[in-house]
């Protein structure tokens, strides 16, 4: 008997021997445990010597055959090492990794890493790949995605086509059947700038749709840059105007030829014809150098519809010549009688800060009215000079600015000079000559009776006492004052009489 019976267990009496059930040989048995002589931990099971369970943990099969786990009645398999829950999980034809609930063949529901040096996951049966996603360890070193097969890319949201690439490499938005590189079906926005590269390119709507440019909150809209050409090919009549329809289309009106006019036709689109004189049309034409209006008997305003608002008008046109006059918004006008004048009461201003001399040259006078103001004189006397140009300086008595003598009358000097006699005498020889007074009455000293009657030299001819000489030889004092000749420095006083 190799067996006991202990404890509710059955064990070998031998504990230092394997365990073979099937055969007589490690080899042949159907099931083996070996190893059981080595340290505990060291000790392997075996299935038919195929399938290996050893201490270390390890399931496997021998001679390279496949390890089965699971079968036709197997429920679903759980790994879970460690008890982490960032297990693996098998339902059916389903794994999960991160959770129990596969919705698909592979369903990771937590982060994932792939750290072999190529890290891709490829699509597609075997020997048949049909598309990858990750990174090729190519020479470009570079992250693909996509189809390696000969079908197109869908990329979905909300389980709906948004992006689509066909197998020849064009992209379509809003669309699975792009036609160009780049098919965008819906609106776009650039934030940036848009740039066309390489040779020619056109911008263009298919279906003879219409192509917009610029919108509700478009700014200015600038079309080509300076000493550039824009060509527009569908205007082809050389000479021929544009213009807007009502609707604001641009169109080009067929060139006009030799004196025909553009006529504007109310509501509809210009025309050329004949130019009939009418108001506005062909208002001027040239001949022999010049430009004039081709009616000679209107008036000509500029600025303003009317005599009164016009900037600039010539007017009196079609009265006699000589009759016309020009005007300056209505303030300074210019006659033919040759009068240059300002209305209102303005200030006429002839020159400025940048103007040389005003040269006057009439024929014979010139005649100042009013207050003239000469802004370029200062205060003193004007001078004309030899080539006649008009100064000013202050007075200078001693010079050529004063000749003769200013009469009394017209503010000048009562007294005259004369120089060849040194002599001073009164401008005019009736009046009386008062000094330190107003009046014979209050004058310290005046010489009366100038006009007629005798003669007389007096001093402080007042009423409190005076003394005077007249030319009769009387020599008294006034208001019976002491008469006294001679005083204490006086000599001799000698009274001679005939």
């Amino acid at each position: 008997n190799f067996f006991d019976l202990n404890n509710g267990a059955i064990n070998a009496k031998n504990t230092t021997v394997d365990f073979l059930l099937g055969g007589t040989a490690t080899t042949s048995a159907k099931f083996a445990i070996l190893g059981v002589n080595d340290a505990r931990g060291s000790q392997t099971a075996s299935l038919s010597g195929n399938l290996v369970l050893d201490a270390a943990g390890s399931l496997q099969t021998t001679n390279k055959q496949t390890l089965t786990i699971g079968g036709d009645t197997t429920g679903s398999i759980l790994f879970k090492p460690n008890n982490n829950s960032v297990n693996l999980f098998l339902s059916g034809a389903n794994a999960a990794i991160g959770n129990q609930n596969p919705q698909a063949a592979l369903d990771v529901s937590s982060s994932s890493h792939l750290s072999a040096p190529v890290n891709k996951i490829i699509w597609g049966s075997i020997g048949n790949t049909m598309g990858m996603l990750g990174y090729d360890g190519g020479s470009a070193d570079e992250i693909r995605i996509g189809a390696t097969s000969n079908v197109g890319l869908e990329l979905i949201t909300n389980d709906n086509v948004v992006g689509y690439f066909t197998s020849t490499g064009k992209f379509g938005l809003g669309t699975v059947t792009p036609s160009e590189q780049l098919d965008v079906n819906g609106n776009a926005t650039v934030s940036g700038n848009l740039s066309l590269y390489g040779g020619a390119r056109s911008i263009q709507t298919t279906e003879n749709q219409s192509l917009t440019i610029g919108g509700g909150a478009t700014g200015d809209l600038t079309l080509g840059r300076a000493s550039q050409s824009l060509f527009l090919p569908n205007f082809t009549s050389n000479g021929g105007l544009l213009y807007t329809s009502s609707t604001g289309l641009l169109t080009q009106l067929g060139s006009g030829t030799t004196s025909q006019c553009l006529n504007a036709n109310t509501g509809a689109a210009p025309s050329w014809g004949a130019c009939d004189g009418a108001a506005s049309v062909n208002v001027f034409e040239f001949a022999n150098g010049t430009a004039r209006t081709t009616n000679q008997t209107v008036d000509l305003l500029v600025g303003g519809v009317s005599t009164e608002s016009a900037k600039f008008a010539i007017l009196g046109v079609n009265n006699a010549r000589g009759s016309q006059t020009a005007s300056l918004s209505g303030n300074l006008v210019l006659d033919a009688a040759g009068s240059l004048t300002t209305t209102n009461n303005q200030t006429l201003t002839i020159g400025g800060g940048n103007t040389g001399n005003i040269v006057l040259s009439p024929l014979t006078t010139t005649t100042l009215g009013g207050s003239t103001v000469f802004s370029s004189l200062s205060t003193g006397i004007a001078h004309i000079g030899s080539t006649g140009l008009l100064s000013s300086s202050a007075i200078n008595l001693a010079s050529s600015d004063v000749t003769g003598i200013l009469p009394y009358a017209n503010g000048g000097s009562p007294f005259n000079v004369d120089s060849s006699l040194g002599t001073i005498f009164t401008g005019n020889n009736t009046l009386d000559v008062l000094l330190g007074g107003t009046s014979t009455a209050s004058a310290k000293f005046g010489f009366l009776n100038i006009a007629g009657g005798t003669p007389t030299a007096s001093i402080s001819a007042g009423t409190s006492g005076a003394l005077y000489l007249s030319a009769n030889g009387s020599l008294q004092t006034t208001a019976f004052q002491t008469l006294t000749i001679g005083g204490s420095t006086t000599g001799n006083v000698a009274i001679n009489p005939k």
